[in-house]
C-alpha cells in the first residue's frame, strides 16, 4: 500500500448526543453547546447548527489509513493518505438525526466544488468502526473523509 499525497484531509465525525464517548478530556462537564478548549471549526465547512466540538486535532502533516469500502464484504478496502489533517468530532443536538447531520455536511462539501469524497459511512453499513482506525475506539454515527479532487 503506497501513500497518496494530499493537500488537505478533513475528517468530520458526527456523534449523537447519547453516544458513549471516550476522550482524554471529560466532556460530561461541558455544557451543551460548549466546545472543548483550543478547538475550531474547519475554515471551509460550516458546522451543523446546535452541535459542539468534543474532539479536535490538527496536524501540519500526517499519515492515515482511510477505509474506502464496506467491512461487511470481508477485508475492507483502504487507502493510505498523507498531508495536512484536521479531525473534528461534533456532538449533535439531541433532536438531530445522524442522517440530517450528514446531509447538512454533504451540502457544505458540495459547496466546495473541487473535492473528492474518499469515504462516508454510518454504523448501519458496517464500515465506520471497522475501517477508520483513527476513530475506531468511538461509536460515532457517521463520518466523512475528503481530499482535493485530483487535477
Amino acid at each position: 500500500m503506497h501513500a497518496h499525497k494530499l493537500f488537505s484531509l478533513f475528517t468530520a465525525v458526527a456523534l449523537t448526543a447519547s453516544a458513549s464517548l471516550a476522550f482524554a478530556t471529560d466532556v460530561s462537564d461541558l455544557p451543551d453547546g460548549t466546545d472543548i478548549k483550543g478547538s475550531a471549526d474547519h475554515a471551509l465547512i460550516q458546522r451543523f447548527e446546535g452541535s459542539s466540538i468534543r474532539y479536535y486535532e490538527k496536524k501540519a502533516y500526517a499519515e492515515m489509513v482511510v477505509g474506502v469500502g464496506s467491512a461487511l464484504e470481508g477485508k475492507p478496502k483502504t487507502l493510505m493518505v498523507e498531508g495536512p489533517r484536521t479531525t473534528i468530532a461534533y456532538v449533535m443536538p439531541r433532536d438531530a438525526s445522524p442522517l440530517e447531520a450528514m446531509r447538512a455536511y454533504k451540502a457544505e462539501i458540495d459547496k466546495l466544488g473541487d473535492v473528492t469524497v474518499l469515504f462516508e459511512g454510518t454504523n448501519s453499513d458496517g464500515r465506520l468502526n471497522s475501517t477508520a482506525a483513527s476513530i475506531s475506539s468511538w461509536r460515532p454515527s457517521a463520518a466523512t473523509f475528503l481530499a482535493p479532487r485530483a487535477g
